[in-house]
């Protein structure tokens, strides 16, 4: 689940499982007025909580902590936010939400991704679903000449 923050103060959510809402929100995105607007992208994944054994304690994907729900059944409403803002000094900048699916091979886990291109920079974040962990880069890249919204 993605939040987009804009200058105007209003906060949505957007969900891009949601077919109709994904095609609704790149539609947005593509439009360089409203990218202006952007001031943030926050990254929401519901239950924080660690997975461990009821019976031996050890960590694995049985129950939530928090709720005793298996995690398919997750309802306790903990969780954690990752946010992106738009950097400062650097003029125009670029937004690019994804949702990748895990692979079959495992060398894909899955997740949110966002990237926003500014300047000559890009800044990438991942955020894994399968585990709670967070992949940042930022990278000199130059002007951008190619934009991915634009066909």
């Amino acid at each position: 689940m993605f939040k987009i923050h804009t200058s105007d103060g209003l906060t949505v959510r957007v969900d891009l499982d949601n077919e109709e809402q994904a095609q609704e929100w790149l539609k947005r995105l593509k439009d360089p007025n409203f990218q202006d607007t952007i001031t943030g992208i926050s990254v929401v994944q519901r239950c924080g909580g660690k997975f461990r054994c009821p019976t031996c304690g050890k960590a694995a994907r049985l129950t939530c902590t928090t709720c005793g729900l298996p995690p398919q059944e997750i309802i306790c409403g903990t969780g954690v936010q990752y946010s992106l803002s738009r950097p400062t000094g650097f003029g125009k900048a670029n937004y690019l939400v994804e949702r990748m699916e895990p692979n079959a091979n495992g060398k894909i886990r899955g997740g949110e991704k966002v990237t926003c291109f500014v300047g000559d920079v890009r800044l990438t974040m991942m955020i894994h679903a399968a585990q709670p962990s967070t992949r940042i880069s930022l990278l000199k890249i130059g002007e951008q000449r190619y934009n991915p919204y634009v066909d």
